[in-house]
């Protein structure tokens, strides 16, 4: 089983480069685009950065930091995660989560019976879908709707849901 909880929380990823500089493509993977701000400090492989400087080309984020002087520092960092410590998070309003408050927790529905792990989430238009995996079993996929989900007690790493046979199709 996967340890999806973590003191770091993901916030962006390294897609590619950008000049001689030593400048990394970001894509962001996080609604607070604040947090990529000149002088903040994320975690690429483990080691503390500051952003040294910022500019926006579409949906990627170019971002220089003060440890990554040259294309080549660069090169080195594409794919690597940004992360920042889970105590940085912005406080969500009740009943919303963060992805890795969700990712890990069993499912079990309202008598009790276990259905089996949230492994992904899927972003869609209406609203995220929750994708658990279940032993020996097609994956169950729950729409991440209020009808549906009863309770998510993230301490305890446990999501209640109506029993499937009530709603799934």
């Amino acid at each position: 089983m996967t340890n999806f909880k973590s003191d770091f929380v993901t916030v962006g990823k390294v897609v590619g480069v950008w000049g001689l500089q030593g400048f990394l493509k970001v894509f962001p993977l996080s609604d607070n685009i604040e947090r990529f701000s000149k002088g903040s400090m994320v975690h690429l492989d483990e080691t503390p950065m500051m952003i040294q400087s910022i500019r926006y080309s579409g949906k990627i984020i170019l971002v220089k930091f003060d440890l990554i002087d040259n294309r080549t520092k660069a090169e080195q960092k594409r794919g690597t995660l940004l992360q920042v410590p889970s105590s940085q998070l912005l406080k969500l309003p009740d009943h919303t989560y963060y992805y890795h408050d969700i990712l890990g927790c069993s499912v079990y529905d309202e008598t009790g019976q276990l259905w089996g792990l949230v492994t992904q989430i899927l972003k869609m238009k209406s609203n995220d879908v929750y994708v658990v995996e279940r032993d020996g079993d097609k994956d169950l996929l729950i729409p991440a709707d209020r009808g549906i989900i009863l309770n998510i007690d993230s301490q305890s790493l446990k999501i209640i849901i109506r029993r499937p046979s009530e709603w799934l199709i």
